[in-house]
């Protein structure tokens, strides 16, 4: 990757480590291209690597078996779904804005109170 001008840095993490229910392992890269930061190579390399620490640091210590994906999922009922689902035009109403992630969770948090 350097002959291209990127700095890589990369890690082999099983998804177990991270609360996955599997042990699959999978290489997980952070590349950056030197040239777009105007930063040195090496200062380029240690932000990849300061990347790369910070999700080392996201591992998930359980207690037992890991949990499934339907415990992390929303209930259908849940007002975040209803204002994700809404178009465009009642977004602009609820919140004024134009449509974006504010506007969503502006919504959302609407819906609550």
């Amino acid at each position: 990757m350097a002959d291209i001008g990127y700095v890589v840095a990369f890690e082999l993490l099983s998804h177990e480590e991270f609360g996955g229910c599997t042990a699959r392992k999978r290489a997980y890269l952070v590349c950056i291209n030197v040239a777009r930061t105007a930063h040195t190579p090496e200062v380029a390399r240690q932000i990849a690597k300061s990347i790369m620490e910070t999700v080392l640091h996201l591992k998930v210590k359980w207690p037992g078996k890991p949990l499934t994906v339907d415990k992390f999922l929303l209930e259908p009922d849940d007002p975040y779904i209803g204002a994700t689902q809404s178009t465009p035009k009642e977004l602009r109403k609820t919140c004024g804005h134009v449509t974006c992630g504010a506007c969503v969770v502006h919504a959302a948090h609407t819906a609550h109170t």
